[in-house]
């Protein structure tokens, strides 16, 4: 039997694979236009919560390139002084449930 710890790892690592699918796939039909990705920052995490102990999911409005390829979630989220309210929010919501 597949510990739980385990089985969310491959949930995770199956999520990673199949939005570098999509993104890939829609990346293709941008035709050279700067293409932005984004979706779950860490699917191990997410995956790991269960829809019984909730999760928190921020909606942000629409991203547009800057001339370039770029990751929303890597470049920008995890990193930008400006995203520093949202993991503070993000960050307090799990510490409540």
């Amino acid at each position: 039997m597949m510990r739980q710890d385990e089985q969310t790892h491959r949930i995770g690592e199956t999520y990673k694979q199949e939005t570098e699918k999509l993104f890939a796939e829609w990346k293709k039909k941008a035709k050279g236009e700067s293409f932005v990705t984004d979706g779950v920052i860490n699917p191990d995490i997410w995956f790991k919560r269960g829809v019984v102990a909730g999760r928190t999911l921020f909606l942000l409005k629409e991203a547009y390139g800057e001339g370039h390829d770029w990751d929303l979630a890597k470049d920008h989220l995890l990193t930008d002084k400006k995203a520093r309210p949202i993991r503070k929010k993000s960050f307090a919501l799990g510490k409540r449930t």
